[in-house]
């Protein structure tokens, strides 16, 4: 090992051992609240600041090692947050569209709900309507046989005066008959006595001689 690179091992140990070092309160919390996620949003924070402190020391001590594990690293934070963020949009995205379908599902539940309203609207007013042509149907048929019986009782009374005015004309008839016969009766009773009394004058005459 030359000089060179021992002069460069040594700060670069160094750097990595102080990191380490305070990055030791970050495991107990990284231990009871990440669950072990590699994209916790301290550990990433921590990390990154750490990928920006050895590009640094590494540029400034020339340490090509050191340096490129910082870019390295800086790289693994950025992908991890990039992926972060896209699991965030995700997320936001499904949440969105979780609301949209709710939102859809209420709309159509009130669609659904309305139609029903409707519908029993519909049904209510035929049957409404249905009933008061069954109401109108039957006043109707109640003065059509009002009618029928008004008419009834109209030619009932109409036969009944004619059959009155032919039982007055035929007692009518028959009593002018029978006053027709009794005189005729009394006529010829008369005509009858008149006879008997001239021939008894002439028998009384025929006598008297």
């Amino acid at each position: 090992m030359t000089s060179d690179t021992l002069v460069q091992k040594i700060p670069r140990t160094v750097v990595r051992m102080s990191l380490r070092a305070t990055r030791l309160p970050l495991h107990a919390a990284e231990a009871a609240f990440s669950g072990g996620a590699p994209d916790w949003p301290p550990t990433l924070a921590y990390e990154g600041v750490e990928a920006g402190v050895k590009r640094a020391i590494g540029v400034v001590l020339r340490d090509e090692v050191l340096r490129r594990e910082g870019e390295l690293e800086g790289e693994k934070v950025d992908r991890l947050r990039h992926a972060a963020e896209l699991s965030v949009a995700a997320d936001l995205r499904e949440e969105e569209a979780d609301r949209e379908l709710a939102a859809r599902k209420q709309h159509d539940a009130d669609v659904r709900r309305e139609a029903a309203r409707t519908e029993q609207q519909r049904k209510a007013e035929i049957s409404r309507q249905a009933a008061e042509r069954k109401q109108k149907a039957a006043r109707n048929a109640d003065a059509r046989q009002k009618t029928v019986q008004e008419a009834a009782q109209a030619t009932k009374k109409a036969a009944d005066r004619r059959a009155r005015a032919r039982r007055r004309t035929t007692i009518e008839a028959e009593t002018g008959a029978v006053k027709t016969a009794k005189a005729a009766n009394r006529r010829a009773q008369s005509a009858k006595k008149a006879d008997e009394q001239i021939e008894r004058s002439a028998a009384a005459r025929r006598n008297g001689r």
